[in-house]
């Protein structure tokens, strides 16, 4: 998982340096750096810190290092969901909804297609 993650920033940072789009690829790579350290965070926490919770709990509370695990686990996907969630902005795309090309249904009438009739 760290692999990929590191190879894609180092292709940004390259990128960057001959590509004219350097704001974009900037915050590009401020996304994947969070990516990579929330990544790495996570999994320390989850193998390392957990293991040392579980040994040192008393045997009638061992149910909260699995629910620490569980915790972990859910902050760190919502995290990820929250962090790569679909925008409003598209940046290949310019103007309002209105420069958008329309859909022709074929038939000569160019107005809206009905679904379900």
């Amino acid at each position: 998982v760290l692999l990929p993650i590191v190879w894609s920033i180092r292709n940004l940072k390259e990128a960057n340096t001959a590509d004219g789009k350097a704001a974009r690829n900037l915050a590009r790579l401020r996304q994947f750096r969070t990516f990579y350290l929330a990544v790495v965070v996570y999994i320390y926490f989850t193998r390392i810190v957990v293991v040392l919770v579980r040994s040192a709990l008393h045997y009638r509370v061992t149910w909260i290092a699995p629910f620490i695990f569980e915790l972990a686990t859910l902050v760190f996907y919502v995290f990820t969901g929250v962090m790569f969630r679909p925008r409003s902005e598209i940046p290949f795309i310019s103007g309002s909804n209105g420069d958008l090309p329309s859909v022709k249904s074929g038939d000569g009438n160019d107005s809206e297609l009905e679904l379900g009739s």
